[in-house]
């Protein structure tokens, strides 16, 4: 099944955002609930969503590269949303923030267990 490039950018972002944390600075990990906020009142075509995130991304210039090298990969076709009542693209507005909140939530969650081994080391 072939599938657009809109839609392998935005698997591509949520890719980097779960596989590669790194690549993201603080600033913009605490950026990212507002860009899922975003998304999830969008309405419109997968463009819309993958352009958001896109320029959101070009404007931190790390992540716009990565992006971009990401989207390259060959990165095997990820499956469409299960079918459901909703059409593919309701359910992109909300599968894209929940991945993006989850990736948020997951680190944050990271960041509280090294701070506290941190603290635990120096007693």
């Amino acid at each position: 099944m072939e599938i657009d490039q809109d839609y392998k950018d935005i698997a591509s972002f949520i890719y980097l955002l779960t596989e590669f944390p790194e690549f993201f600075s603080p600033k913009e990990w605490e950026d990212l609930p507002s860009l899922a906020a975003e998304i999830a009142t969008l309405v419109g075509k997968e463009s819309t969503i993958n352009d958001t995130i896109k320029n959101w991304c070009i404007q931190r210039s790390q992540l716009g590269e990565e992006l971009i090298k990401a989207s390259r990969r060959e990165i095997s076709d990820p499956p469409r949303p299960l079918s459901t009542t909703q059409e593919p693209l309701e359910n992109l507005t909300k599968i894209v923030p929940a991945s993006i909140m989850n990736a948020y939530k997951e680190k944050l969650k990271q960041d509280q267990e090294n701070s506290a081994n941190t603290s635990n080391e120096s007693n």
